[in-house]
């Protein structure tokens, strides 16, 4: 009879020693998933300069007016507006990823400046200057993008030719945001992910923790709790599927953040006649201008072409 409660004892303390390191695996991933350190300008500048691509003397040329609008959910958010094209009529969001600063984005701006372009350079929800506690992966994101939109239509008084360039999490945004807006006219989605869920698997995949399904469901339903969503809510390949809105895709076929897989299936399940891929090859993630810039400008040039 002792040893049987012993043994009972014993199955009870492995049950609450899993199911602790269950629990604190889950919040360790739930941390950094929703609320890891986002970087400042310094850190994405040297970043830039790192990559070559940072060019002071045009960026300090730039006439930057920075903008706010509210959130549905009633946050500040913050935008940088070059309009060196007041008598176009486009106009291109640039929309940055997790954890990035809204500068890394700045190569762009002359990119879409030399294709007739005014930029809107977006701080997304949680980030640099724009309240908020955590990211949505997309989900909220796509929403604050429709805003965004909304915002430049209503200071022009006009329709305007709207695009999306978005990177990592900011392509997610912008797929999502581009297949439900009718406004949106084309989308870059540069190293983005075919979903959140898909995303969180690769990186717990890389790890020796517990099983995924079980992490994954506490993961989802902290989500829930705390930040009032669910994962598979930010779903870009499922919202690409119902979409007609042209997307380039591109991505570097080394990229250890989000597998390149991600956007070749994405780009093969949509059979978008108007979509472009660019598979850039040694690039990691983030890195695809930085490597190819002049093979980047000119299908760029040639998929905006093709839309007009």
């Amino acid at each position: 009879m002792i040893f049987i409660k012993l043994i009972f004892i014993l199955v009870l303390f492995i049950i609450l020693i899993l199911a602790f390191y269950i629990h604190k695996v889950s919040e360790i991933a739930f941390q950094k998933a929703f609320y890891a350190k986002r970087k400042d300008r310094e850190y994405e500048v040297n970043r830039l300069k790192d990559w070559g691509l940072w060019d002071e003397e045009y960026i300090d040329s730039l006439d930057i007016e920075d903008v706010q609008i509210l959130s549905s959910d009633n946050l500040k958010l913050k935008g940088h507006l070059i309009e060196n094209h007041k008598e176009s009529n486009r106009y291109v969001i640039l929309v940055h990823g997790y954890t990035a600063h809204y500068s890394l984005h700045m190569p762009f701006i002359k990119v879409f400046d030399d294709e007739g372009f005014n930029v809107l350079l977006v701080e997304e929800r949680a980030h640099g200057a724009s309240e908020g506690e955590f990211a949505t992966y997309g989900y909220m994101e796509s929403k604050d993008l429709n805003l965004w939109i909304d915002f430049l239509e209503e200071r022009r008084k006009e329709e305007l030719f709207i695009g999306l360039h978005g990177q990592s999490m900011g392509a997610a945004s912008s797929v999502i945001c581009g297949a439900n807006n009718e406004k949106v006219k084309f989308v870059v989605e540069d190293c983005g992910y075919s979903s959140a869920k898909e995303q969180f698997k690769y990186e717990f995949s890389r790890t020796k923790f517990a099983n995924f399904k079980l992490v994954y469901w506490l993961l989802d339903l902290k989500c829930n709790i705390r930040c009032g969503f669910k994962v598979e809510m930010a779903d870009p390949k499922r919202e690409v599927l119902k979409s007609s809105v042209p997307i380039f895709f591109v991505h570097g076929n080394m990229d250890k953040k989000v597998p390149c897989e991600m956007c070749v299936d994405m780009f093969e399940c949509r059979k978008g006649h108007k979509d472009k891929i660019l598979i850039v090859n040694g690039a990691d993630h983030l890195q695809s201008y930085m490597k190819e810039p002049y093979k980047y400008k000119k299908m760029l040039h040639e998929f905006i072409s093709e839309i007009e």
